[in-house]
């Protein structure tokens, strides 16, 4: 019994020893003082430079030995550089910072008694750190990334934080403001999610409204009393004279009411307190900042004065929960996106202030069925209502005088337009919006119809008039119809043929972009000119013919067809011709488009000289193309998404390739090019093939591409 004892206050004692052992190894603590700036990897040895977890420094840093910090503590010059550095606590209270010696982030390097921009950025070993007495400020993004930071005593010469100084510092609890800094930049505490509360002291003069944005366990921000410049009310920043609310504590409260004596919601005052779900603004304010309330995605209950004279740029965009919206009569103007994205938002009251709706306000507030606009209102911007899925019914009071581009577009459930008979500029013919004269059609509502006949008073379609129209699958177009828009029949996808009058001499651009379902299309001797993208993506189109009249053809107008067989060209065009159903200009030195669903194998006839931009784009059936001599240049995107190229060779008189010509190309094993003078390429010319796709150069000429912009990214370069 006495033996066993014995062995287990052996094993205790062992057990003990290797513990300290253990904590000895991992624990290192080093005190160096550096006379000459630039030295101190000269006097800590190389065998303890990643064991160091405890440094004090003392006399005199610069660039270099930032440096040298930065890598005993796992990070290099560079971002995405490593290293087995331990470090994570530091004392440079003792410290002069000095200008010069090496970069120790991309090109950035020291300056007299400050903390520079991103000097200690990405560290996140380090857990402790003592700033230097003498230095006067903290740069940009200095800290930025120092996860395991978890207090900080900014020194009383500094006088001024940057921007970002410490963002997402997310263990940051403490954080000590020295009695000299004035100005503290945007962002400088972004994402410090432990930080509870901070003192604001009497010496700042400037604080940015994002200050400690994504603070979210903030609950109080105190601020001296003799500050001249801010104040706080129970925790909440104020400036001095309580006019303007400034920043309001992310974690403070779920419930707020803002007091009587405020005039002004400041610009992001509340955004992203997802905490609060109800606010009450007095008659005393008179406006609300832009991004005032944005990202507040639990506010449910909003209650306006009624002084509120505007509305700011975003001021309630992502505010998902929000429900009802009541604009006040005093309300003159209401900014770009206000409402931006709240998608639980059913119903809008603009009472009779407001004059103008301005750009995207309701833009994705896809729940939205009612909007009553008031009879004040003259101006409805563009993409004001986009996305509105649940809108049925629009009114338009007889004030309207202008109605911005796709105002209303992708209102999948919109039926109708009531226009007030009173109106002098805007009408609607059985629900259709129209000018006055009925003239032109504006809008077609998503879900009037699935059959329309344009009435004969019409003759322009306006730009995206039917655009996004899924369920229209006919349409007639009278003779009365001079001009159609651009997008005008956009993303009709279950539009299936069209039938284009003679009194049309343009196709414009994007007409019939993405209609997905037209299987046919009739392009009368009328039309001169087809623009970019006018049947981009119309998977279902077979076959198209080009008549004599037609002079130009715009860059896209048929990629993405994945079911285009032939481009058939009447023999009597001057300018384009085909050969076996491929488009080329009439001279056949200029191939153009090659239909997306033609065959495997193609070889390029020769006396082409240029392969056009967009010419074989998203042909996923071709597995082989042969390129005569005598082509000197590729276009943009040429080659773009072939995802079954497996081999090119370019030949020697190719000397210019455009941007994304081979984008894509996933399979694309080899690439043979036969040019000894690398030809002149375009940005993301191998985007996602360079590290897959051998590239074939002539015998003794590879240094050539190697030091070449663009080609020397291939990681093979094979001589043949």
């Amino acid at each position: 019994m006495k033996i066993s004892i014995i062995y287990k206050y052996i094993f205790v004692i062992i057990f003990l020893l290797q513990s300290f052992g253990l904590h000895a190894q991992t624990t290192l603590s080093d005190i160096v003082h550096v006379e000459i700036a630039g030295t101190l990897s000269s006097l800590i040895p190389p065998s303890r430079k990643y064991l160091i977890t405890d440094l004090t420094l003392t006399g005199n840093l610069n660039g270099t030995d930032i440096k040298f910090i930065r890598e005993m503590a796992g990070k290099g010059a560079n971002l995405n550089s490593r290293t087995e550095g331990k470090l994570t606590k530091l004392n440079i209270a003792d410290v002069n910072i000095v200008k010069g010696g090496d970069y120790y982030r991309l090109h950035r390097t020291t300056g007299n008694n400050v903390i520079s921009d991103f000097m200690f950025e990405e560290l996140r070993n380090l857990t402790s750190i003592v700033l230097p007495n003498n230095v006067t400020s903290i740069g940009k993004y200095a800290f930025n990334g120092c996860r395991g930071l978890t207090s900080i005593t900014i020194p009383n010469k500094v006088t001024s934080i940057d921007d970002g100084a410490f963002d997402c510092c997310i263990g940051l609890m403490s954080v000590i403001i020295s009695s000299h800094v004035t100005s503290i930049g945007d962002r400088a505490f972004d994402l410090c999610e432990k930080l509870t509360s901070v003192t604001i002291p009497a010496s700042v003069t400037s604080i940015n409204n994002s200050l400690f944005v994504n603070c979210i366990r903030l609950k109080e921000i105190l601020v001296s009393k003799e500050n001249p410049n801010y104040t706080d009310i129970e925790g909440v920043l104020y400036n001095k004279d309580k006019t303007q609310l400034v920043v309001f504590p992310y974690a403070k409260s779920s419930i707020y009411t803002i007091p009587e004596r405020t005039t002004s919601i400041g610009p992001g005052a509340f955004k992203g307190c997802k905490k609060l779900t109800s606010i009450t603004i007095p008659n005393s304010i008179t406006s609300i900042c832009e991004y005032a309330f944005a990202e507040c995605t639990d506010l449910a209950s909003v209650s306006m004065g009624n002084s509120i004279t505007s509305i700011g740029r975003c001021a309630f965009q992502e505010c998902k929960s929000l429900v009802l919206i009541t604009i006040p009569n005093s309300v003159a103007s209401i900014g770009e996106y206000a409402f931006k994205w709240c998608e639980s938002l059913n119903s809008v009251v603009f009472l009779n202030s407001a004059t103008s709706i301005a750009d995207f306000v309701f833009d994705g507030c896809r729940n939205l069925m009612n909007v009553s606009i008031g009879n004040n209102i003259v101006s409805i911007g563009n993409e004001t209502f986009i996305g509105c899925h649940k809108l049925t019914s629009i009114t338009i009071p007889k004030s309207i005088t202008s109605i911005g581009y796709r105002a209303f577009d992708n209102c999948s459930e919109l039926k109708r337009f009531c226009v007030s008979e009173e109106n002098p500029n805007y009408a609607d013919i059985e629900g259709v919006l129209c000018n006055k004269d009925k003239t032109r059609l504006i809008a077609y509502p998503n879900a009037k119809s699935s059959r329309y006949s344009i009435p004969s008073s019409i003759n322009s379609i306006d730009s995206c008039a039917f655009r996004n129209c899924a369920s229209l699958a006919f349409v007639s177009i009278p003779e009365s119809v001079t001009s159609i828009g651009n997008f005008a029949f956009a993303c009709c996808t279950g539009l299936t043929s069209v039938t284009i009058p003679n009194s049309i001499s343009s196709i414009a651009s994007g007409t019939f972009y993405y209609c997905k379902g037209l299987s046919s299309i009739n392009i009368p001797n009328s039309v001169t000119s087809i623009d970019a993208g006018a049947f981009f993506n119309c998977t279902c189109l077979t076959s198209v013919t080009i008549p004599d009249s037609v002079t130009a053809i715009g860059r896209w107008t048929f990629a993405g067809c994945t079911a285009l067989k032939e481009i058939i060209v009447s023999n009597e065009n001057p300018n384009y011709t085909d050969i076996d159903g491929v488009l080329f200009n009439k001279n056949q030195t200029r191939l153009i488009t090659y239909p997306n669903a033609r065959s495997c194998t193609y070889i390029i006839p020769k006396g082409v000289t240029s392969i056009e931009n967009e010419a074989f784009y998203f042909c996923t059936h071709l597995t082989s193309v042969v390129i005569p001599d005598g082509v000197t240049t590729i276009g943009d995107n040429a080659f773009s998404v072939c995802i079954g190229l497996a081999s090119v060779t370019i030949p020697e008189s190719v000397n210019a390739i455009g941007e994304n010509a081979f984008y894509e190309c996933l399979r694309l094993g080899e690439l043979h090019c036969k040019s000894t003078i690398p030809p002149r390429i375009g940005k993301y010319l191998f985007e996602k093939i360079k590290d897959n796709c051998n590239l074939y150069v002539p015998k003794g000429f590879s240094l050539n591409y190697k030091n070449i912009e663009g080609w020397k990214e291939f990681a093979n370069i094979i001589e043949e």
